[in-house]
């Protein structure tokens, strides 16, 4: 008797997580590297990534992630320049969120990049959509700073604007037609930019000129697991990039650029 109890209990207790879903992501880099110049030094570093994710009777969706990096890094993908990271192991600040018809409202400490991405203090956000309309806050709480961004985006047309606290601005407008993605863009500087991107057939290109005379001029093919890309500014700035993907979650990657800074070495994801 006892044990028909004791197992009806135990069913009792895990039908209540029927709808829970969690969910455990990694992935890991490893190579040597030179930061602008200097010696040849070794990098390996992990990321670990937990979520778990629910659903009420009622439909609102409701989850929890946080992640955890341990090793030295380098930037990969990015300004390369920006050099090697020592990372201690410690889980990061948690990202919590409520979502449903409304959107989403997410809870974060100072963990949200702001939409200029020039600031990251950001305690609590809302997204939504709206058929062909985009909505956006972020909030600092301790503060009061804030970031707010629109969007609509219907019959090849995109607009977007996103405006903060700290007098930051961005507005654009683009078409698309077929393989091409023609945009006119302005910020609180006031300067005027065009930008024309083409992607197709493993392809990539766009270039981008500000009436201030600067530019923005990057490539990229993708074809049978490998990945190249390049780009080049007015500030005579150059970066090339590759990867190849050998299958399983393994790549292998590679990257220098115009400040003697350069990698090679491997990314996996498990």
């Amino acid at each position: 008797m006892k044990k028909i109890l004791l197992a009806t209990t135990i069913l009792g207790m895990t039908a209540g997580f029927a709808a829970a879903d969690v969910t455990t992501s990694a992935s890991a880099a490893a190579g040597i590297a030179s930061d602008a110049g200097g010696d040849y030094q070794s990098y390996s570093s992990i990321k670990i990534v937990v979520k778990g994710s629910a659903e009420t009777d009622g439909g609102l969706t409701f989850s929890a992630t946080t992640d955890l990096t341990a090793g030295r890094k380098f930037n990969v993908g990015g300004d390369l320049g920006d050099g090697f990271e020592n990372k201690s192991g410690a889980f990061g600040m948690p990202t919590i969120s409520i979502g449903g018809s409304f959107g989403t409202v997410s809870f974060s400490d100072d963990n949200f990049d702001f939409y200029d991405d020039s600031h990251d203090e950001g305690d609590v956000k809302y997204e939504g959509t709206f058929g062909a309309i985009t909505a956006g806050v972020i909030s600092d709480v301790d503060t009061g700073d804030y970031s707010v961004k629109l969007g609509y985006s219907a019959n090849n047309i995109a607009l977007s604007l996103d405006t903060d606290s700290y007098d930051v601005y961005n507005v654009s407008a683009g078409y698309t037609f077929g393989s091409v993605t023609a945009t006119l863009s302005t910020d609180e500087s006031e300067t005027m930019y065009a930008k024309v991107a083409y992607a197709a057939n493993g392809i990539s290109a766009s270039v981008k000129v500000g009436d201030d005379d600067s530019y923005d001029v990057v490539l990229g093919y993708t074809a049978n697991g490998l990945t190249v890309s390049a780009e080049t500014d007015d500030t005579d700035y150059t970066k090339v990039e590759g990867s190849y993907d050998l299958g399983g979650g393994l790549s292998i990657v590679a990257g220098a650029d115009s400040d003697d800074s350069a990698y090679v070495g491997a990314a996996m994801k498990f």
